[in-house]
């Protein structure tokens, strides 16, 4: 007799992106065209987050990856979504993305596009509890991330990445889906 239950389950997505060597190029060319927005935060970090028009970046993510957010919805049986925010985020040496979420409801996606398995680590995710026994965080670490994954996650889970210490620049995407549509 099972006199025990699991409350919670926290889940992610992890897919190949289809096509991805020219899905790739594009995305090179879309960095290219956005880099001159991008600031440098306090942590090292490139990004264009702040763009104060997000509609062509969201148009061109959204085209590139309408066949994977397809599969996503599918898999977790919804049907209607708007993709809210995109930007891209480059990490260079000793940069790093301090723990944040994307807020209380939705999805959030991460596109591996410059990733180094020797030189990178994947994103941590931080469980919303800790650790019943001692009270340390509970973290996650993504598993078999390369170029070319494509992970959903719920945007209210705290993660980030721990510090690039190599020469090697990591670059990403990421978009933010909206399914709480009225």
């Amino acid at each position: 007799m099972e006199n025990f239950k699991y409350m919670f389950s926290v889940p992610i997505f992890h897919y190949k992106v289809n096509n991805w060597e020219t899905k790739k190029k594009n995305l090179l060319e879309y960095w290219n065209l956005f880099k001159e927005q991008t600031i440098q935060d306090k942590n090292n970090l490139i990004h264009n987050f702040n763009l104060s028009d997000k509609s062509k970046i969201n148009y061109l993510i959204h085209q590139t990856f309408e066949e994977e957010i397809d599969i996503f919805m599918k898999q977790i049986g919804e049907n209607k979504y708007k993709l809210i925010c995109s930007w891209f985020e480059n990490s260079i040496k000793y940069s790093y993305h301090s723990p944040h979420n994307h807020g209380s409801s939705g999805y959030a996606s991460v596109v591996f596009i410059n990733y180094n398995q020797n030189f990178h680590r994947p994103p941590r995710f931080y469980a919303p509890f800790n650790n019943f026994i001692n009270g340390d965080a509970l973290c996650y670490d993504a598993e078999d991330i390369s170029e070319g994954s494509i992970i959903f996650f719920p945007s209210s889970i705290l993660h980030g990445t721990e510090v690039n210490y190599s020469d090697v620049e990591r670059l990403v995407v990421s978009f933010n889906l909206n399914l709480d549509l009225l």
